[in-house]
């Protein structure tokens, strides 16, 4: 009997955890929710948010008495001198970053771990924080009492500038451990489980705040002109019949090769149409028992070949699976998230493209860091009606 109750305080304690979070995360701040006049987001939230609708209602004094609880919290956001950046430091995002989302939830920025700088443009990768640690799991790793945990499963790329205030560093100990963390697979958490809804809404939170760097970050690498994918791909094979040489010496199966983008276009739908050399190789099939499987519970994956190459010389590619975390149509273009199987020791291109209505096709990049597994793509400009994994190949491209 005491055996059963101590397991019932603690489902209600995680249950109490997870609703904290879900509020801390998703509803507006005392100055949104003492307006005068609602506006359709807060009016629309308040009717499906009770917490709020109970907050508002507050008494003058009660709500100023929070306030001055907000003030003081603020006051130990490390304001003053704004130290140089480096790896190990929390920080709080900006405040810009908050607002409404189509859900009529509203978005409020979290704390990160810088963990390091990006190898091109003005960015950092860091890891999402959260401060109550009945939430820890399988790939969370424990910092200071201050600071709650690290999210070493939810890593994404921030720009600079969306640094806010300085709350502090943790120690190299636990810079290490997230770093170690952030490179291996975990547990996952029980399916609808308190913790496995509150990853959810972090990977969501981790997402949309993200979005911003990664459309800035890419503007920044475009003005390094980089090549195309089917260049990059170019210097590797060289040409679209060494390519196909190779891939059918190796055993795989590749589509019919008939007309290159800058060509003369197709007019029949049935014919299989390789716009390019990267086309090519992302929609090569490897030989008979070779594709790997998906994970049982596994909802979204996408097939994704590997190139392995040396010296710009093809070494070999290699079946792999993504699993797909988020895909969204986010109002200016197509956001997809996900991770693979493993991590590599070494830097690995994604390159991905998506077709369009029209047939042209949108390309967008990512760059793995050694250890890391997730990725991030937007597909800047897509249509909602076109946004879809359906649509979408990756490819994978790494120099040994």
């Amino acid at each position: 009997m005491k055996r059963t109750l101590t397991m019932n305080l603690d489902d209600l304690k995680l249950k109490l955890a997870w609703q904290a979070a879900f509020e801390l995360r998703t509803c507006p701040d005392l100055a949104l929710l003492r307006v005068a006049q609602a506006d359709r987001h807060l009016e629309r939230h308040l009717a499906v948010c009770p917490s709020c609708r109970e907050t508002r209602a507050l008494p003058e004094a009660e709500l100023a008495a929070w306030g001055v609880v907000r003030e003081q919290f603020l006051s130990l956001a490390g304001k003053g001198a704004v130290p140089e950046k480096t790896a190990g430091q929390v920080w709080l995002l900006d405040s810009s970053l908050a607002g409404w989302t189509e859900d009529h939830s509203f978005l409020r920025p979290p704390a990160v771990l810088l963990l390091e700088r990006t190898p091109v443009g003005s960015g950092w990768r860091v890891a999402q924080i959260y401060s109550d640690r009945a939430l820890m799991w399988h790939g969370d790793v424990a910092l200071s009492e201050r600071f709650g945990f690290a999210q070493a499963w939810n890593c994404y790329t921030i720009k600079e500038s969306l640094l806010s205030n300085c709350l502090g560093v943790a120690t190299e100990g636990e810079l290490r451990a997230v770093e170690a963390a952030a490179a291996v697979d975990h547990e996952p958490a029980q399916r609808d489980s308190p913790i496995a809804f509150f990853r959810q809404l972090e990977v969501q939170v981790g997402a949309q705040i993200s979005l911003p760097a990664v459309l800035d970050l890419a503007a920044e690498y475009e003005r390094l002109a980089p090549p195309s994918h089917s260049e990059i791909c170019q210097r590797i094979f060289g040409s679209v019949g060494l390519a196909v040489q190779a891939l059918k010496g190796w055993g795989w199966s590749v589509p019919e090769v008939s007309r290159l983008k800058g060509f003369a276009p197709f007019h029949t739908p049935e014919e299989s149409l390789v716009e390019s050399l990267f086309g090519l190789l992302a929609a090569a099939s490897p030989p008979s028992g070779q594709a790997p499987m998906s994970a049982a519970g596994t909802a979204h994956t996408l097939p994704v070949n590997h190139v392995r190459s040396a010296r710009e010389r093809a070494l070999g590619v290699e079946p792999l699976l993504a699993r797909i975390n988020l895909e969204q149509w986010q109002g200016d273009g197509y956001l997809v998230s996900g991770d693979l199987a493993s991590p590599f020791d070494h830097a690995v291109q994604v390159l991905a493209s998506l077709r369009r209505e029209d047939g042209t096709q949108l390309e967008t990049r990512y760059l793995l860091k050694p250890g890391a597994a997730n990725f991030l793509l937007f597909f800047e400009g897509a249509e909602e009606g076109e946004s879809s994994l359906e649509r979408v190949q990756m490819l994978l491209v790494s120099h040994e």
